[in-house]
């Protein structure tokens, strides 16, 4: 656990919530992948060599998709199935 504060050492809970938020996103954007990868009987390796990565790149942005480009993850969806622009609505 970390405590954020601004400038002048004083709590941030603006900027707190924000980070918890972003987490959140993040963390539901990584679920979403990997519901739809298992769901779809696709595996990791299969990723990585549809996207031409190495399979530990692959661990690692599969794991951290806010890491990806915005072509890598459209690229990512297609592999998977699914359609981008749902995938980021949801």
């Amino acid at each position: 656990s970390f405590v954020v504060r601004d400038a002048k050492g004083v709590m941030n809970m603006k900027l707190i919530k924000k980070i918890n938020m972003q987490i959140q996103t993040e963390n539901n954007l990584r679920k979403s992948l990997e519901e739809i990868r298992i769901k779809n009987n696709i595996s990791k390796k299969q990723i990585s060599i549809e996207m031409s990565w190495s399979y530990p790149t692959t661990l690692y942005k599969l794991q951290n998709p806010y890491f990806m480009t915005i072509t890598e993850l459209k690229s990512v969806c297609w592999v998977l199935g699914l359609d981008f622009k749902n995938t980021l609505i949801k």
